[in-house]
C-alpha cells in the first residue's frame, strides 16, 4: 500500500533533501531533525520507495508542475533499485551519450552523467527533461518553413547572420512566423546548446527526436576576447564542437529555446 512521505531526513539518501529544496517543495518530518524516528518505525521507506519518490517528484519539477504529488507508483519495479541508481537520479549534469570505450577510465567505459531524456510533445516542440528546457524540434525553421527570409551569403539555405538569428527569433516571439503557442523563444547561450549535443552520434551529433539538424548553430554568447564582442560561440551539431564566428559575416543555422519555469528560477 501506499504510504505519504512524512520521512525523517536523516534516514533518506544524501541528496534527496537538496534535491526538494531545489524543486520548491516542503517536506514533513517525522520527529524532528535532531531526534527523528529510529530504524524500524513505520516512517522509513525502502531505496524502491526513495528512488520512486525521486524520480516522480523530478519528472512533475521537470515538466513545470506547480504542484508534487508525493506518492511513488503502485507496487514496485519489476528491477528493484540501488543506492547507485538512486544517485544517478540526482545527478543533473548529463551523460555525453558516448558508448565507445577504447581503455578503462574513458568516457564510453565510464559513462557517468544522467541520461539524456527527451519528450516530444507533438506540437512541434521537444522537452529536454534533463535540463526542463522546452526546444524547437525543427532545426531549420528558417530554411524549410522560411527560406525567403535568408538573404544572407548563400540566400534560402537557412543560414544567416548573428544579428538575423536574434531577428527571426523575434519574429517568432510577434507571432509574424509560427511560434508553437508562445511568445517568450530565445536565442540559446552557448552551455544550453552544448547541451543538445549527443557524442554517441555523428553528423548530426543530435537526438534524432530532433528534425532538420544542420551543422553550426549561432549561440546568443558572445566571445570575450574581441572588440566590441563582434564575435559570437557557434556550436557544430555536426561533431559537437564549439567554434567562435564573425557576428556579421558569417552565417549559421537557427533554433530557438524557452524556459518552461519562470526566468530567475534554477531549472538544470
Amino acid at each position: 500500500m501506499n504510504k505519504t512521505y512524512s520521512a525523517p531526513i536523516k534516514y533518506l539518501v544524501p541528496g534527496l533533501f537538496i534535491l526538494i529544496a531545489l524543486g520548491g517543495i516542503s517536506l514533513v518530518v517525522a520527529g524532528t531533525l535532531d531526534n527523528p524516528n529510529p530504524p524500524g518505525t513505520s516512517d522509513l521507506f525502502s531505496l524502491e520507495e526513495i528512488y520512486q519518490f525521486i524520480y516522480n517528484v523530478d519528472k512533475q519539477i521537470r515538466q513545470g508542475a506547480t504542484s508534487h504529488t508525493f506518492l511513488p507508483e503502485n507496487g514496485p519495479s519489476p528491477t528493484m533499485h540501488t543506492t547507485t541508481d538512486i544517485y544517478n537520479l540526482l545527478q543533473r549534469l548529463p551523460a555525453t551519450g558516448c558508448e565507445s570505450s577504447y581503455i578503462a577510465g574513458d568516457d564510453g567505459n565510464l559513462r557517468r552523467g544522467a541520461t539524456k531524456r527527451y519528450r516530444n510533445e507533438l506540437d512541434g516542440t521537444i522537452l529536454d527533461q534533463n535540463t526542463g528546457l522546452l526546444w524547437v524540434q525543427n532545426g531549420d525553421m528558417i530554411g524549410t518553413l522560411y527560406p525567403n527570409f535568408d538573404q544572407d551569403g548563400v540566400s534560402l539555405d537557412g543560414n544567416v547572420s548573428w544579428p538575423h538569428a536574434l531577428a527571426f527569433v523575434e519574429k517568432m516571439n510577434d507571432g509574424t512566423v509560427v511560434n508553437y503557442g508562445y511568445k517568450d523563444w530565445r536565442l540559446p547561450n552557448v552551455m544550453e546548446l552544448i547541451s543538445l549535443v549527443d557524442y554517441g552520434r555523428y553528423k548530426p551529433a543530435a537526438n534524432p527526436v530532433f528534425t532538420s539538424i544542420g551543422d553550426e548553430y549561432w549561440t546568443s554568447t558572445s566571445h570575450p576576447n574581441y572588440a566590441e564582442s563582434s564575435y559570437s560561440y557557434t556550436v557544430v551539431m555536426k561533431e559537437g564542437l564549439i567554434n567562435k564566428r564573425a557576428k556579421t559575416n558569417y552565417y549559421a543555422k537557427v533554433i530557438a529555446v524557452r524556459n518552461i519555469t519562470p526566468i530567475g528560477e534554477t531549472n538544470y
